[in-house]
């Protein structure tokens, strides 16, 4: 059995972001797509990117998810894109980003759902030195628990909360 240093663990974990960095610039690497302007990348995760875009049509901002290309060929992932489609399309809670609609364009999912403007609670940490006043945590662990209790009563488990997914 090989036993990694912490050096070797470093250089392997950066390794691995890079190589998800260059998956993602993969993912969609034009300025448009369909009808949507992007305009920047805002995450990815493991199973796609997400850009802040603008419709053509309407101008309207908004979030862009978009399933990696290699996993446009996988019907598991693609059965699991269009039931979180369907299930985010199913809430209506202020708590929660809207889903507006989904499609497939050039054999590549996407959902488009509305932009938030802010920052995430990770964010909000890292420039509070992960710490936050009491009130503060309570304040937000009760938007929380209300936009996840919405989604419980409609049937829905998020399975993915953490810092970087919550807006403020």
């Amino acid at each position: 059995m090989n036993v990694l240093n912490a050096e070797q663990v470093k250089k392997i974990l950066s390794e691995q972001r890079k190589r998800r960095q260059i998956d993602a610039a993969k993912v969609l690497p034009m300025e448009r797509f369909g009808e949507f302007k992007l305009l920047k990348k805002l995450g990815e995760g493991g199973m796609g990117a997400v850009f802040q875009a603008q419709e053509s049509l309407t101008n309207r901002v908004v979030a862009l998810k978009v399933l990696r290309k290699n996993l446009n060929d996988n019907k598991t992932f693609q059965e699991r894109f269009k039931r979180e489609a369907k299930l985010a399309g199913s809430l209506n809670h202020q708590n929660i980003v809207a889903c507006h609609s989904a499609g497939v364009i050039n054999d590549a999912q996407y959902l488009v759902m509305e932009f938030v403007e802010g920052e995430t609670l990770k964010m909000r940490l890292q420039r509070e030195g992960n710490k936050l006043s009491e009130g503060t945590a309570l304040k937000i662990i009760k938007e929380v628990a209300l936009g996840l209790s919405h989604a419980h009563n409609k049937g829905v488990v998020h399975r993915d909360i953490k810092p970087e997914n919550i807006l403020l």
